[in-house]
């Protein structure tokens, strides 16, 4: 199985409302994308000295899932208008074997 985990922070002067929608338009892609085995989103409960604000965890059977993930036309909608909310040079992105 294979975990993709993305986190980022968001930018300066934008709200929480704004930032919920966001997350909550992650959440909707486990039922837009079929590939999606699990997939959690929530804000950083900020416990460790960081700057990241906001988390992503999918699973996926394997690369070839993922891979339909990531230029599924949903997730990438959600990519556009996340750049507008997130600090672009934040981001981390992997993927682990589990």
């Amino acid at each position: 199985m294979i975990r993709h985990i993305f986190t980022a922070s968001i930018k300066q002067g934008v709200t929480e409302e704004k930032l919920d929608g966001l997350l909550n338009a992650y959440r909707s892609l486990s039922e837009k994308v079929p590939e999606t085995i699990q997939l959690t989103v929530g804000k950083n409960l900020g416990w460790y000295d960081t700057k990241i604000t906001m988390a992503l965890v999918a699973d996926f059977e394997n690369e070839e899932k993922w891979k339909n993930f990531m230029k599924n036309p949903d997730h990438l909608h959600i990519g556009e208008t996340a750049a507008t909310f997130l600090e672009l040079s934040s981001i981390v992105v992997a993927q682990i074997e589990v």
